[in-house]
C-alpha cells in the first residue's frame, strides 16, 4: 500500500541577468499509507527530474528516506548519557584509588607515564566529542554537556595530577632544586601533553579529510 504525490515547480523561459537558467523540478513522492507520521522506520521515496530547458542541464534524482521517531532517539541518547555518566563516576573512583596506591615514590615510579598520558588524551577527545554533539543536537545538550563536564574533570584534574605524581617520582631531584627548575619541569610535562593532543587532532582531521573530502570542502 502506498500513496503517490507529484511535486512540480519552476517553468520555462529565456535566461535573465539575475536568473541565468530557469529551472523546473518534477518529482514523485511515494509513502506507505499504512505508516503514520512519527512511527519508527517509516519509509518514503523521492524520484524525478530537475533541470533547465534553456541551459540544457538536467539532473535525475532518486532517494529513499527513513523517518525515525524523535522520542526513540531521545530515549536512546538519554540512556547513553546516563551510562556514560555512571562510567565517569566509576573512573573517578578508580583514579582516586590508584592515586592512593601510588602515594609513595617507589610505587608511582612503576606506573607507565605513556599509558596514563594516552588515557588523558583519549578522555579529552571524548570530552570534546560529547560537547560538540550536544551543541549540534540542542535537545540533548544538557545530557551530553553533563558527560562532557565529568570527562573534563577526569582528564584535567585527576589524570593530570596522576601524570604530575609519576613525573615527580621519576625526577625527584629536579623538584628539589628551586622554583625555576620545577617550573621548567612542569612546562615540559604540560607541553608534551598538549602537543600530543594537538597532533592527535590533526591526525583525526587528516583522516576525516581523506575519507570524506566533499563534506570537508562543502561540496
Amino acid at each position: 500500500m502506498g500513496s503517490n504525490q507529484r511535486l512540480r515547480t519552476g517553468g520555462g523561459g529565456f535566461p535573465s541577468p539575475r536568473e541565468p537558467c530557469v529551472y523546473s523540478v518534477d518529482m514523485d513522492v511515494t509513502r506507505g499509507t499504512s505508516i503514520t507520521p512519527g512511527d519508527v522506520n517509516s519509509v518514503g521515496a523521492l524520484a524525478g527530474l530537475a533541470g533547465s530547458d534553456v541551459c540544457g542541464l538536467y539532473w535525475r534524482a532518486n532517494a529513499t528516506f527513513v523517518e525515525e521517531n524523535f522520542n526513540t532517539f531521545y530515549t536512546k541518547a538519554s540512556g547513553y548519557a546516563i551510562l556514560m555518566a555512571l562510567l565517569c563516576l566509576v573512573q573517578i573512583y578508580v583514579l582516586l584509588k590508584q592515586l592512593q596506591l601510588s602515594s609513595t615514590q617507589a610505587a608511582a615510579a612503576k606506573v607507565s607515564l605513556v599509558t596514563v598520558g594516552m588515557q588523558a588524551v583519549v578522555d579529552s577527545y571524548l570530552c570534546l566529542l560529547h560537547l560538540t554533539t550536544g551543541i549540534v543536537a540542542q535537545h540533548i545538550f544538557t545530557l551530553f554537556a553533563t558527560v562532557s563536564f565529568f570527562q573534563l574533570i577526569i582528564f584535567s584534574i585527576f589524570e593530570m595530577r596522576f601524570l604530575l605524581v609519576i613525573w615527580k617520582a621519576r625526577r625527584p631531584h629536579q623538584f628539589t632544586e628551586g622554583w625555576n627548575i620545577m617550573r621548567r619541569e612542569l612546562t615540559t610535562l604540560y607541553s608534551r601533553f598538549y602537543i600530543s593532543l594537538l597532533v592527535g587532532l590533526c591526525v583525526i582531521y587528516y583522516g576525516w579529510v581523506r575519507t570524506y573530502p566533499k563534506m570537508c570542502v562543502g561540496g
